[in-house]
């Protein structure tokens, strides 16, 4: 009796009505082709007629060897190879040096031809792989060839990064709804966007990084910007000019064709300076030129189209000229971080009501002269108070200020005050709300009407006594 060439099963002779053997053993032999499973040990070995007649072959198991299983040639069939090892080995099914390596802890579906064993889909392992055996080498990205899978090493993904390796001329292309947006060559990124103003647009033609410095030149329809990592400075280059029109660097902001204003702050201070020429601030449309002390602080100066500066928020004046607003008291425009005097400095020292004092250098001039128009007063009366008694009770004295030890002549204010308080300002012992004293001072304007009036009562008993002195002088003999 004969058997069949895969599974050798009794075969019965052509027109017989039996096996002419046991049943039993063929039907066993056909189960186990249908779906048994046969367990292979982890050594290398030629499978046997009871091991390769099951549909699965089955290994487990530590392993870290290259274990090769070797189905007779000439026999044909089709198995699953239950790989489920752990380890760094391998497991191959091979016929005629022709094989399969069955991935650890999958399933791998081969067939034998007698002449070698193949993935299911008749595609050899390692030629490319085909159907679910994936193409190319460890970490190829898998993508569709005619149907099958393939795999290159210029197209990898390792766990972490997408790679293009491998060739010079090789073009990554970017497409969305059909429309080319972008592509890569060589070391050059090119980008290609719709409508000029909704972003990035044109190609960025260069991408370099030498060590040293690093760029990336971004053209669109006429214009080109380049930007120049030096690792201190970064340069913007506009319409392929060879000189950058802005820099970024440690000094600040640099800007213009010869990066000569330039904007920085310095951790306290911010600073606006230019290394040419003059620095102009202009404003469209004969606009204010307006000084904030933050982006929606206070306002602390204003220029205005007619060349007029005010310090302080008030209005621009009609005319030109230096226009501020000045607190109730205090120094002005003094020399020096503590407002020291300086000894060619012009000054002027408000000290409250009409009370302004001139200062040339170290020399007080006294009192600016104060408006005494009448278009400008009500309620004028004559003096009718005394006044030669009131002089009569001031004290002039010699004395010289702390500060510059000049002697001079005067009166104290506070003892002025007693008998004149039009002619003073504050009071004796104020102090400032800074916990500095608040220094009294002399109005002259009251001083000199005071004055005026005593000479005028002197005036007046003169001319009573020379009245007096006539008329004796009429009755001597």
């Amino acid at each position: 009796m004969t058997t069949t060439t895969n599974k050798s099963l009794n075969e019965p002779a052509i027109g017989s009505s039996s096996w002419g053997g046991p049943l039993n053993d063929n039907f066993t032999y056909i189960d186990a082709a249908l779906g048994s499973s046969t367990s292979l040990s982890l050594t290398s070995a030629t499978l046997t007629l009871t091991q390769y007649r099951s549909l699965i072959l089955s290994v487990s198991g530590a392993n870290n060897a290259a274990i090769v299983y070797t189905i007779p040639a000439g026999i044909g069939g089709q198995w699953i190879v239950s790989n489920q090892t752990t380890g760094t080995g391998t497991i191959t099914v091979t016929q005629s040096g022709i094989g399969v390596a069955c991935t650890n802890g999958k399933h791998t579906t081969v067939y034998a031809s007698g002449a070698g064993v193949y993935t299911a889909d008749d595609w050899q392992s390692g030629g490319g792989g085909g159907g679910g055996s994936p193409g190319g080498s460890t970490n190829a990205i898998q993508y569709n060839t005619s149907g099958t899978f393939g795999g290159s090493a210029n197209f990898t993904y390792d766990g972490t990064n997408v790679n293009q390796i491998g060739s010079t001329n090789a073009e990554l292309k970017y497409t969305i709804n059909n429309q080319l947006t972008g592509a890569s060559v060589a070391s050059s990124l090119y980008l290609t966007a719709g409508t000029v103003g909704s972003g990035i647009y044109g190609s960025l033609s260069t991408w370099n990084n030498s060590g040293t410095n690093s760029y990336m030149q971004l053209a669109g329809s006429s214009a080109v910007a380049i930007i120049n990592h030096g690792f201190t400075t970064h340069n913007f280059y506009a319409l392929n000019l060879s000189t950058p029109y802005a820099q970024l660097g440690t000094a600040g902001l640099k800007l213009g064709s010869s990066l000569a204003l330039n904007i920085y702050h310095d951790g306290s201070n911010a600073y606006y300076t230019t290394s040419t020429g003059d620095t102009t601030f202009s404003s469209p449309n004969a606009s204010l030129i307006k000084f904030v002390s933050a982006p929606s602080g206070a306002q602390r100066g204003t220029l205005d189209p007619n060349g007029n500066f005010c310090a302080g928020n008030i209005p621009s004046q009609a005319s030109s000229g230096i226009y501020s607003s000045i607190a109730a008291s205090g120094v002005f425009n003094r020399a020096g971080a503590t407002g020291a005097l300086g000894s060619t400095v012009y000054n002027i020292e408000f000290l409250g009501g009409s009370n302004c004092h001139l200062w040339v250098g170290n020399s007080d001039f006294g009192q600016i002269s104060t408006t005494s128009d009448y278009r400008l007063k009500k309620d004028v009366t004559t003096t009718i108070i005394p006044a030669l008694d009131r002089v009569n009770r001031l004290r002039p004295v010699n004395y010289a200020f702390k500060y510059d030890s000049i002697p001079r002549e005067g009166f104290i204010a506070h003892e002025v005050q007693e008998v004149i308080p039009s002619a003073v300002s504050y009071n004796k012992d104020d102090m400032a709300s800074d916990g500095k004293i608040q220094p009294q001072s002399l109005n002259i304007a009251p001083l000199v009407a005071v004055l005026t009036k005593a000479i005028q009562e002197l005036s007046e008993e003169v001319s009573a006594l020379r009245t007096e002195l006539d008329a004796v002088k009429s009755k001597l003999p």
